[in-house]
């Protein structure tokens, strides 16, 4: 009897000793991590989503006025089938010449004789010789092609490639240019673009025209 007495008082004594040391709110540490409020947090934009704003505001088009878009029609219907332009430094009447007319015809910038780079460059350089009048687009495509575009193709022949100016619109390889080379007489409507390698880009006008 008192065996089983003693043996009930220490039983007692040993839980009230474990409160007293461990204290009754303790809980394991995983269970005390804040909680975060995932709402108030701020993400950035994905670069997938970026990457398609850029292309779409390319395939838009940028803006063009009223009166750009008179002033090119006005050209292009004035350009075509005329005398082919010898316009430079006595290099005949290359396609680059051409270009380099039309943007006169359209903004009266004086360059008969500035250099703006073979035909498969002047896309790049056009605008960046003159980027409040012109915007640079790599073609793709998708890419939709406008009348009044100056247009660069890689060419299946040489290594400056070939320059026109879009006559007629589209997407892909269904649209028209002017064009002319050295030699030719007269400035030409191509309806088949596939007679070059490929497309590079355009150089599209987006300045207001000269009055």
């Amino acid at each position: 009897m008192k065996k089983c007495l003693f043996l009930v008082v220490i039983f007692v004594l040993g839980i009230s000793f474990n409160t007293i040391i461990s204290g009754p709110n303790d809980v394991p540490s995983y269970q005390q991590k804040p909680q975060l409020d995932y709402s108030k947090q701020i993400t950035k934009p994905s670069s997938s989503s970026n990457s398609s704003s850029s292309s779409s505001s390319s395939n838009s088009g940028y803006e063009q006025s009223d009166d750009l878009k008179h002033v090119m029609q006005t050209s292009l219907k004035e350009l075509k089938g005329t005398t082919a332009k010898e316009y430079g430094g006595g290099t005949g009447t290359q396609d680059v010449e051409l270009a380099k007319y039309y943007i006169d015809m359209l903004y009266k910038q004086n360059i008969r004789n500035k250099a703006l780079g073979n035909a498969n460059m002047i896309y790049i350089n056009a605008a960046r010789e003159y980027p409040k009048l012109f915007v640079q687009i790599d073609w793709t495509p998708d890419l939709e092609l406008k009348a009044g575009d100056i247009i660069s193709f890689e060419s299946k022949n040489h290594n400056y490639g070939h320059a026109g100016i879009v006559y007629e619109g589209g997407v892909g390889y269904k649209f028209s240019f002017l064009e002319q080379w050295r030699g030719s007489k007269t400035i030409r409507l191509n309806k088949n673009p596939k007679y070059y390698k490929s497309i590079l880009g355009v150089a599209r006008p987006i300045g207001e025209p000269a009055k």
